[in-house]
Parts: structure tokens; sequence; C-alpha cells
């Protein structure tokens, strides 16, 4: 059996006694509880109406080797008018050539950028569709069964500034605005376009997309 000093002894009851002394220092100020301050926060809404006003410009390449071309998109129209249909879509569409003319050739008449809205029969029975010796009629009589006097364009007002006075008439487009289309006789805006898509193949081989 092992014996402490006195020294030893007197040591740790010191220790004890000033342990003792801080916890009760400690205990004087009791923890308090922390209170916390809860506030929402909300984001003011703003409100985003969406954009469906849309203007297509088809340019269409009426030289001599696109008669396939437009046959394909004749065929293909309804597809891209069912995307538009499909986001209630309110729409212009409308139809050039790349026909600029031809500086090899001055005295050559070409369309230089001008809407055009026709039948592609009328076309057909023009001779617009033979390049050399290739009939291209099918791009047109493929995709159309309507003649210009099938095709009625209803008179239509316009926001353009170059018509200060809003007044209503024929367009040279196809449109669509608020579910009302611009055409008459129950012909849709997909049968339209293909009588009107298809242009011929007799334009000017110096094709001028941007210029028209």
């Amino acid at each position: 059996m092992s014996r402490r000093s006195p020294s030893t002894s007197l040591s740790l009851a010191l220790t004890a006694a000033a342990a003792a002394t801080a916890l009760t220092g400690c205990l004087e100020h009791p923890v308090k509880q922390v209170e916390y301050d809860q506030a929402i926060v909300l984001d003011p809404v703003t409100l985003i109406e969406p954009n469906r006003d849309v203007d297509v410009l088809f340019v269409i390449d009426n030289s001599g080797s696109m008669a396939e071309e437009q046959a394909l998109v004749a065929k293909n129209f309804q597809a891209f008018i069912g995307e538009l249909d499909l986001v209630d879509a309110n729409y212009r569409i409308g139809i050039v050539t790349t026909d600029n003319g031809n500086p090899r050739d001055p005295n050559a008449v070409f369309d230089a950028g001008d809407l055009r809205l026709s039948s592609c029969l009328g076309r057909v029975d023009d001779g617009e569709f033979v390049y050399y010796d290739f009939d291209a009629a099918f791009a047109c009589t493929d995709h159309c069964q309507l003649t210009d006097a099938d095709l009625e364009i209803r008179p239509t007002t316009s926001d353009s500034s170059d018509d200060p006075d809003k007044e209503a008439v024929a367009r040279p487009w196809l449109e669509r605005l608020y579910s009302e289309t611009n055409l008459g006789g129950g012909v849709s805006i997909a049968e339209a376009f293909g009588c009107y898509g298809p242009q011929g193949v007799n334009g000017a081989g110096f094709e001028s997309p941007l210029e028209a």
C-alpha cells in the first residue's frame, strides 16, 4: 500500500478546490438560448407574355436544277405548318425567288425580290417548268390541283407604316392571325402553299438569294 506525501495530498486538495471554484464561477452565468428571427422574402413575380408573331420568308431557288428541291419543300410544308400551329403562332408567309437578274444578260426579265403569290399551274402552262428538254412540271402538279381562281386571298389590314390608312386589301402573302387565315373557300395554308411554293425552273442560274 503506497502512501502519498503530505505535499502531494495538499496539491491534490488545492487543485480540486480550484476546479470547484471555477465550475461554480461558470454556473453563475447560465446559458441563454438563442432566439432566431424568421422572415419570408417573396421575390416579385414577372409575367412574361410569349411572342407568337412570326414572319417567314421562303427564298425559292428557281434555277434549272431545282425542280426536285421545290417538290420536296411543297411535300413537307404541312409538317412545318404543324409546328407553328402547335404553339398557336400568328404568322405571315411570303415567297420570293433567287432570280435577281444575270449580269451577262442585261435584257433578262427577273423577279427582283417581289413577293410572288400565284398558282404554279399557271407557270406550268407558261412553260416555266421546262429547262431545255427537261419537263419539271411534276414539282407543281404532284402537290397542286388549285388554280388562281380556286385560291381566294381575302382582304386584310396591315400594321406596316407603309399602310397608314390601314386599308383592307388582298396581300401577297399567306397569313394566319388568331386562328383565322386570309384564304377563302375552305382552303388550308398547306394546300395553298403546295400551289404557291413551286416557282418553276426558268430563273437565272446566277442565284442571288440575299439580294432578293
